[in-house]
């Protein structure tokens, strides 16, 4: 089965309700769902606060990540959050799915395929867009 990694900006979308986790996989019918080391990581460090964003990050933690979606031991250290993620979407061959034009971008440049969600102020915008 092909991998789909999902993102921190995509797993924070899921948390607030922006997004609903059964038809995100419906939507990539044929993929399997997860999240690579780094992503893990900066769960962590974003769930050190005491803000809304920090309340969802534990939440995710907690309740999704190792457990409806599956967790990958793979990683690039040595490298900042986003530059992980890249490397280990590309390491796995695996579809990029994020939110965040900037690492969408930088894992296109470096040849990962990606799923990008637009977001507005009104909601999605595009849901899905494998390129």
């Amino acid at each position: 089965m092909k991998l789909a990694v999902l993102d921190t900006s995509v797993l924070l979308l899921i948390a607030r309700g922006s997004i609903n986790l059964d038809s995100l996989r419906e939507a990539l019918a044929g993929y399997r769902l997860c999240v690579t080391k780094p992503v893990v990581e900066e769960l962590g460090k974003l769930s050190r606060g005491s803000d809304e964003r920090s309340r969802l990050a534990a939440w995710l933690r907690e309740n999704v990540v190792g457990k409806l979606i599956d967790v990958i031991n793979e990683d690039c250290e040595g490298r900042e959050f986003d530059e992980r993620i890249v490397c280990s979407a590309k390491k796995l061959d695996a579809v990029l799915i994020t939110a965040d034009r900037e690492m969408s971008k930088r894992a296109r440049s470096v040849g990962v395929r990606v799923a990008m969600i637009r977001w507005s102020k009104r909601g999605i915008e595009e849901f899905f867009s494998i390129l």
